[in-house]
């Protein structure tokens, strides 16, 4: 998204006479003010990003399903908006919807043109964001009620200007204009060294631990009725048998874990690592997951070792 909009030339504007700022930008440079204000959803959870005509001109959203927001369509008293995937659960594509705050009061009447693809928005915080729970909505007749912390951000796209960044280099160092390539390469590196290595660990492995106990289960089997009645015969108890067994498949966990290392680190150069949208979260689920596997495992191997069963396999050896 960042590549494709052209995000390299755009700049913060921040100025604390805003009002002279913007005037100057329009009236001296010639570019369109982008703004951006920000508002309280339906939940704590959920924020509403006010889009200017310029934003939506200037920044191309894709959408997985439904219609992007018409500009010269007139949608009457309704706000026409985008969604992410957590709303789209909510809220049907194509139809109107009066959304509340969780207090029950009105923000206003809503047209749903359709859903954000892989929950990519443009934000002031970053130039970029991944966010399933946000509403960009397009609002020029200021129908919709704006709560008490409502905040507007400003932004420009410099790509039309030759040499901008020479021409106004002025205002760049005094902050005025502030460019969002800084929060870009800060970004990409927040995910290749923190939330990349957490994926790539958890994918290796899980699908490593995985093909080790399935192997370890189908390969040993007769193997391991032997020495279990080799074991029991030296007067080892249930609890221990348990026990060699939970050691054995921390033991296959744990040998993936250590060659997913140096995967880790040759994915976190690559392509792969700046298009990353899973959180840390993702990470912890899935090691949860991992684990309950391995107990489960531990605890069917025990209900499958009982007195009569050692018996038997005494018996057939």
């Amino acid at each position: 998204m960042y590549i494709d909009n052209d995000m390299q030339n755009f700049y913060y504007v921040r100025s604390e006479n805003t009002e002279e700022t913007i005037s100057f930008i329009e009236n001296e440079i010639g570019l369109p003010v982008m703004s951006f204000g920000y508002t309280s959803g339906p939940d704590t959870d959920t924020s509403i990003i006010l889009y200017s005509k310029s934003a939506l001109e200037n920044i191309q959203i894709l959408t997985s399903k439904g219609e992007n927001i018409d500009l010269d369509k007139d949608y009457g008293d309704q706000v026409p908006c985008l969604i992410t995937s957590k709303l789209a659960k909510r809220y049907n594509v194509g139809e109107s919807q009066e959304i509340k705050t969780e207090d029950g009061e009105g923000i206003g009447d809503f047209y749903i043109c359709g859903v954000i693809k892989n929950d990519c928005l443009f934000s002031p915080n970053y130039g970029f964001d991944y966010d399933t729970d946000c509403i960009i909505a397009y609002d020029p007749n200021g129908l919709i009620e704006k709560n008490a912390n409502y905040m507007e951000f400003y932004a420009i796209n410099a790509s039309g200007v030759d040499d901008f960044s020479e021409t106004y280099s002025e205002y760049i160092s005094s902050n005025a204009f502030q460019s969002f390539e800084y929060y870009y390469k800060a970004r990409n590196e927040l995910e290749r060294d923190i939330i990349m290595p957490y994926i790539m660990l958890t994918i290796t492995f899980i699908a490593l631990s995985i093909t080790g106990l399935i192997s370890y289960t189908v390969l040993s089997l007769e193997s391991a009725k032997r020495l279990i009645g080799i074991q029991y015969l030296c007067g080892a108890k249930l609890w221990q048998l348990l026990f060699v067994f939970l050691i054995k498949n921390v033991v296959i966990c744990i040998l993936p874990m250590i060659i997913s290392v140096p995967v880790i680190n040759a994915m976190r150069g690559s392509d792969l690592s700046q298009t990353t949208l899973i959180s840390w979260r993702g990470y912890l689920v899935a090691s949860a997951l991992c684990f309950l596997g391995l107990i489960i495992s531990s605890v069917l191997h025990m209900i499958r070792i009982n007195r009569h069963r050692v018996i038997e396999t005494l018996k057939s050896l």
